[in-house]
């Protein structure tokens, strides 16, 4: 009998350890602007003003992550898209999501779509080069106890080079180690980050049972994070 219970223990116990390795599911993220001195806003007050009202009027814009076990994609919500007027549409996909991001566990690849290239262009780059630090530092978001991790993104522009602390709150509660924007690699999901410019936050979280199926992005022109970042460096150089 105890044998019978021993076999019948390690076989539930395989089949959920399997099932919660193999999640499929969504998240929906809205996003706020990250805090901005009025130091800082009044060097620049007429573009801060600009700013102040695009975000205004994109404040109800949303964002989808789409996941399985391999793939994951993230983009602005199509329902949103089709709402929006050219110009907050230009500005949620080029200055908030900073395009569309399709990553490829098994083959530890990313893509992002690129509006830089006069063509439709996507770069090529390797998540796990993210060096993230974990904290001690724990919060709710919903029902999930989310542990606080960061990095840093060093960006740079006619002004020379700038670093940001990347902070992300995942939840090892969800086995999937994706997030908004590409940014991936943490022994659970994302349900917050604080990226360059603006916070993205978990609304909603849906996980299925059911596999789902995830958008590839695909072009001819393809090239590495690092061609691009030459490309960056021309530019600045030349202007």
């Amino acid at each position: 009998m105890l044998r019978i219970l021993i076999i019948f223990y390690c076989f539930f116990t395989a089949f959920f350890s399997c099932k919660l390795n193999n999640v499929n599911g969504e998240v929906i993220y809205g996003f706020k602007p990250n805090f901005i001195s009025k130091e800082e806003k009044s060097k620049s007050k007429e573009l801060y003003q600009v700013l102040d009202n695009l975000n205004k009027l994109s404040k109800d814009v949303t964002f989808k992550l789409s996941f399985n076990e391999d793939e994951s994609f993230f983009d602005i919500n199509s329902s949103m898209d089709l709402d929006l007027k050219p110009g907050v549409s230009s500005y949620v996909k080029n200055a908030i999501s900073k395009g569309k991001y399709y990553y490829n566990k098994k083959n530890d690849e990313l893509y992002v779509e690129s509006r830089f290239y006069d063509k439709y262009t996507l770069i090529k780059s390797k998540p796990s080069s993210i060096k993230w630090k974990i904290h001690k530092e724990t919060k709710n978001i919903d029902s999930f106890l989310c542990t606080k991790a960061t990095t840093i993104k060093i960006v740079k522009n006619r002004k020379g080079e700038k670093s940001f602390e990347i902070v992300a709150w995942f939840t090892p509660s969800i086995p999937a180690n994706y997030g908004p924007m590409g940014f991936s690699g943490l022994p659970g999901l994302i349900l917050e980050l604080k990226s360059t410019s603006h916070t993205f936050y978990a609304k909603q979280v849906k996980l299925s049972d059911s596999f789902i199926n995830i958008q590839s992005l695909n072009s001819k022109s393809i090239i590495s994070i690092e061609e691009h970042n030459k490309n960056i460096d021309k530019l600045i150089e030349n202007n």
